[in-house]
């Protein structure tokens, strides 16, 4: 007598494992595919998918910011992040979107630019200014807008800022 048995075949790794990454100044769960890397940066965590091709950087400034000072502060996060894109490239830099607003009650300042270095990579940022520090978040991926756009807003859905 002969049985026909089958081995099972190993169950595909779980595509929507999801990993929580959780400090002091952030909540961000993201798909257990986003490895965190060393960085030499103090206050800096930098996360990377070779899956989606694209790198997430999250930093912390700690600074006391007078409520005058707040709006020129946050145009100086944008332009600084730009002028830095630009002086690494040789291709310019395409500003898609750039924005200030108020959150918070007025209290914090809620930075966001969008930019691409055409056929290289789409950078998403947003940034809040708060009293006591600036939070920047920037996702660093292929140059396709729509793809970029859609990784971002699943990104951010999962980002929660812990603003004072």
């Amino acid at each position: 007598m002969t049985t026909n048995s089958t081995i099972p075949e190993p169950a595909a790794p779980d595509a929507d494992k999801t990993v929580n990454h959780s400090y002091n100044e952030f909540i961000l769960q993201l798909p257990s595919h986003w490895k965190e890397l060393a960085s030499a940066e103090q206050d800096t965590l930098t996360f990377r998918s070779d899956v989606e091709q694209a790198t997430i950087t999250v930093s912390a400034e700690f600074y006391d910011i007078p409520a005058e000072k707040m709006d020129a502060i946050a145009a100086h996060c944008i332009d600084s992040r730009l002028t830095g894109l630009q002086e690494v490239r040789i291709s310019k830099v395409n500003v898609l979107n750039r924005s200030i607003k108020p959150v918070s009650g007025g209290e914090s300042r809620e930075v966001v630019f969008g930019a691409e270095l055409p056929d290289e990579r789409i950078f998403l940022y947003v940034g809040y200014v708060s009293p006591k520090k600036i939070f920047n978040f920037t996702l660093a991926c292929l140059p396709d807008r729509n793809a970029a756009a859609v990784l971002f807003d699943k990104v951010m859905a999962s980002l929660q800022v812990k603003l004072p």
